[in-house]
């Protein structure tokens, strides 16, 4: 299969769904709580229709180019989904882990002033709302973002009113976004020397907290090409790896093949991980190596 590099978001889940629209991309556990839960199969032509779908309810609802959108979601295929949905209104996402604490949460409102937030009708029983409610009130100064009540994997009921922060609330997937404005809220993203000299027409497409070991989480973020050179970064990378597994094993070569079983797959970052074309010169090596041998 061949899939065209492209450099946004939107283009890849295209040409994904172009290449082979019946592939699975996700699994959702529908009934987390459930011992013997049925897993959904999401294929990529259905996760490209479901981000089109709430695309389309970021737009109606005003979100646009350069503002915030946060995603305080479990583990589904919806978070995919608004990473999508957002960098297809030229907007980012910021996950806001959903064991935060209060004022964990209020950092984020306050840092990233996300126009929308995304928060699940039932998970677990936990009241996450209640949470987002509390910290927004501690934050007053912050404008109220809208509220997208996600149902989840297993379409949970709910009403949008007992979601309203002030701001709106809305069920997506429902197609009916109630009159929901977005409040406009400023880019808080603050550029390196590097990043000034980059396409500002190559928008942020993620943001997300560091550690917070020196005092309060900070934000960094990447833009929409970034995100998806990463993405190809892992494919190769574990392309190679069976590559190299391949051609080893033509050559019986048992401890370089429990080698390459043990070798990350993710590229980047630090020393600990293995670029792709570190991998491919160690395997091109083993295998000249190995061939030179036997020839002799």
């Amino acid at each position: 299969m061949t899939i065209t590099r492209t450099e946004n978001l939107s283009a890849l889940l295209e040409a994904l769904t172009a290449a082979n629209p019946d592939a699975p991309i996700a699994y959702d556990v529908v009934d987390p709580g459930a011992q013997d839960s049925p897993i959904a199969t999401r294929t990529r032509a259905d996760l490209r229709d479901r981000v089109e779908a709430l695309r389309g309810e970021l737009e109606a609802v005003g979100v646009g180019p350069g503002q915030c959108v946060a995603v305080m979601l479990p583990n589904w295929s919806d978070a995919l989904v608004w990473q999508f949905a957002a960098a297809g209104v030229g907007a980012h996402v910021i996950g806001v882990n959903t064991r935060y604490n209060t004022g964990e949460v209020a950092h984020i409102l306050t840092a990233a002033r996300p126009a929308v937030v995304a928060v699940p009708a039932a998970f677990h029983g936990l009241d996450l709302f209640a949470r987002l409610t509390e910290a927004a009130a501690s934050v007053p100064d912050v404008a109220t973002p809208a509220v997208a009540v996600v149902p989840g994997p297993a379409r949970a009921r709910a009403t949008a009113s007992e979601f309203d922060l002030g701001g709106g609330a809305w069920i997506t997937g429902s197609g009916d976004t109630g009159g929901v404005r977005a409040p406009e809220t400023p880019d808080t993203a603050t550029l390196t020397p590097a990043g000034a000299e980059d396409d500002p027409g190559d928008r942020l497409a993620v943001a997300f907290t560091t550690s917070g070991s020196t005092g309060v989480p900070k934000l960094a973020a990447h833009r929409n090409s970034a995100t998806v050179r990463h993405g190809y970064a892992d494919t190769d990378a574990e392309t190679l790896k069976l590559w190299c597994r391949d051609e080893l094993a033509a050559f019986k070569v048992p401890s370089a093949i429990h080698i390459i079983d043990r070798m990350p797959t993710t590229v980047g970052g630090n020393g600990s991980k293995i670029r792709a074309v570190e991998l491919r010169e160690w395997a091109q090596n083993w295998t000249d190596r190995e061939r030179d041998f036997r020839r002799d």
